[in-house]
């Protein structure tokens, strides 16, 4: 049987309730094995200065990997097909979601545990003044998720808008990025508090395939407005850690491929609460 996250005492109530039980693809062992282990040549690595790349329809994706970066940074990079996600969808789907602990689930029933935005942030997530792509710009989520099924960590994701670090709002919907997120994040070791920069995207792959890509830096981000680095000490120890992330996105955008179709067609529609 699926293993699910505990569930929010009104989750039997609400009409999406049984998308719970969708299927969830689990992982493989080599697929952990080699999230966790394998580096990508750092001469292949996309350069965190170099991150406007992303959104221009002919950036060519990395190879899935962590990256031992010559700046002494990690650079992660993972691709999963998302055939049936559109844009507009995952517009719609980034503010829908994080309104209740239970469409969180939905993503991804052994992982996703909870999510809250403050009051201030729910009001910009229900402005109908604001297309979807806009209303998650300087918002903070806190969520409490697992990476795969052990237990789970709680951390907040601080959404930013492109044109302030360095990416292009004029380029959101175009083939680079037909949806996008960019969050501007910390992780502690220890005492020790490590930048982490993400941009993930539904955009065409160099076939013509529609793919969630995400570009991650640790020890790259942003600050007062401004590029910061960080050389990483014990860099892959932290690479390992860093790279359940991979196992992590490939196993959650698998699913909600699945299931965001249908969510979308019966609720888009209607209010958001």
């Amino acid at each position: 049987m699926m293993k699910i996250v505990p569930l929010p005492d009104n989750a039997r109530e609400m009409p999406y309730y049984d998308v719970i039980h969708t299927p969830l693809a689990k992982p493989t062992e080599a697929a952990i094995t080699k999230a966790k282990t394998f580096r990508g040549d750092p001469t292949q690595g996309l350069r965190f200065e170099d991150r406007a790349q992303v959104q221009a329809p002919d950036f060519q994706i990395r190879p899935q990997a962590t990256y031992l970066m010559d700046d002494g940074s990690i650079y992660l990079s993972s691709s999963t097909p998302t055939p049936d996600i559109t844009g507009p969808m995952m517009d719609w789907w980034m503010i829908w979601h994080q309104l209740e602990p239970l469409r969180y689930a939905l993503w991804n029933p052994e992982d996703h545990y909870n999510v809250a935005l403050s009051a201030e942030d729910r009001e910009q997530f229900l402005n109908s003044d604001k297309p979807y792509v806009q209303r998650i710009w300087n918002t903070s989520s806190i969520v409490t998720e697992s990476f795969n099924g052990e237990k789970p960590n709680t951390a907040p994701l601080n959404f930013v808008e492109p044109n302030v670090v360095g990416l292009n709002n004029a380029l959101l919907g175009t083939d680079g990025c037909m949806s996008m997120i960019i969050a501007n994040n910390t992780i502690s070791a220890g005492p020790v508090k490590i930048p982490v920069f993400m941009i993930e995207s539904v955009r065409l792959d160099g076939e013509g395939n529609k793919v969630w890509n995400v570009n991650a830096w640790v020890g790259r981000g942003y600050k007062n407005g401004k590029p910061v680095s960080m050389k990483l000490p014990m860099r892959d120890k932290i690479a390992t850690n860093v790279g359940m992330l991979i196992v992590h996105s490939n196993k959650e955008m698998a699913h909600l491929n699945t299931v965001l179709p249908g969510l979308y067609r019966d609720y888009s529609n209607k209010p958001l609460i």
